[in-house]
């Protein structure tokens, strides 16, 4: 059929991220093309208004904050997009949750989140590649796991120890029971 693209063509790449529909692939393809004049994803997301702008006059530097140029119909787009992954995409979702765990407000989040996935557009733009979800993260806890009563016991004494070492007061020979 003469109307079908053929595989890996810019439009099916982008449409292939959740959260981008034809509307919003249409609207980066015309802003940014085949991304041929962007050498890096930041220098996208610069010019989509993405990247934080530091302010700075003399020799004060006030910190960093939203930028208020770039191109503000892809800007838009790419909100919007994100905005749209939070119900259709995992890892959007979770990426979004974290940032609003360090603190940051939703349209904070969801700039956050659009500069992410401006990364990856861009990658995907740039190999032709269609979206890849990411392979599940290992189950890594921030706390170690509960700990067996040998273990417990092992750390009891070490406790003990520290106490008597610290305190000085009582020999260490007094002060800890000698199990068999």
């Amino acid at each position: 059929h003469f109307c079908e693209e053929p595989p890996n063509e810019p439009s099916q790449v982008l449409t292939s991220m959740p959260g981008v529909g034809v509307r919003t692939a249409a609207r980066i393809l015309l802003d940014v093309g085949d991304a041929s004049q962007f050498p890096t994803a930041g220098h996208l997301a610069a010019y989509a208004g993405l990247a934080p702008v530091t302010r700075r006059s003399g020799t004060s530097i006030r910190g960093e904050f939203p930028a208020r140029s770039g191109n503000k119909h892809l800007k838009r787009a790419l909100f919007l997009s994100a905005f749209a992954a939070l119900r259709a995409d995992p890892t959007s979702k979770a990426y979004y949750d974290r940032k609003r765990a360090q603190g940051k407000k939703h349209n904070a989040a969801l700039i956050y989140l659009s500069h992410q996935r401006c990364d990856v557009l861009f990658a995907m733009v740039k190999n032709r590649e269609p979206y890849q979800a990411p392979a599940p993260a290992l189950n890594h806890h921030p706390c170690p796991s509960p700990l067996d009563e040998e273990h417990r016991d092992t750390l009891r004494v070490v406790a003990q120890l520290m106490r008597a070492w610290l305190i000085n007061s009582e020999p260490l020979s007094q002060s800890i029971p000698v199990t068999g």
